[in-house]
């Protein structure tokens, strides 16, 4: 009787752990993608992006960077001056929500959310994009990832855009952080 009795509590204890890995499971697998998606303008600023710093063989990831900082000693170290206040502020704000980047929004651009372990290729993540008081200036971090087997590499490139003549253009492209091994 004692056994049976352990066998079911044991058997119970599996059922809970295993319902509860599945519904665990199912929370992250839907909280990875975010469900809005980037428009508009700041939409406009990534197509002007992705052709400046993406080529055939990278792919773009299906949503924004999420909170990456911007440090102003990278700006000046490349000889670059630092975007306006307002532009970064305005990149902070952005920055903290996650947005999914539409299908087909760059149509020579493949897209893969994430490479699987041990695969060699390139993607890079865009940032949402801070844009200036008037309009005029917006900036975009891009992390570059190069996955190689076992190992990855990424960099973070800031691109500074400027609005000519109704359309974004990239004006410059400096170091956001220097190439690193991991993450």
């Amino acid at each position: 009787m004692v056994r049976l009795r352990h066998a079911v509590w044991s058997a119970l204890r599996l059922l809970v752990v295993a319902s509860g890995l599945l519904g665990a499971r199912a929370c992250l697998a839907d909280a990875g993608v975010p469900k809005e998606m980037v428009s508009g303008e700041e939409l406009a600023v990534l197509k002007a992006v992705v052709p400046a710093i993406c080529d055939a063989s990278c792919e773009i990831r299906e949503s924004t960077l999420l909170g990456t900082p911007v440090d102003p000693a990278e700006f000046l170290g490349s000889g670059t001056n630092a975007p306006p206040e307002s532009m970064v502020a305005d990149y902070r704000r952005r920055s903290a929500k996650q947005l999914k980047i539409p299908d087909g929004a760059f149509s020579a651009v493949r897209r893969k959310p994430y490479f699987p372990p041990n695969e060699k290729g390139r993607s890079c993540q865009l940032s949402r994009p801070g844009i200036d008081a008037e309009g005029r200036r917006a900036m975009v971090i891009v992390k570059l990832v190069e996955s190689l087997p076992k190992d990855v590499i990424s960099e973070g490139k800031c691109v500074l855009l400027q609005m000519r003549d109704g359309a974004w253009v990239v004006e410059r492209t400096v170091r956001a952080w220097p190439p690193m091994l991991g993450h």
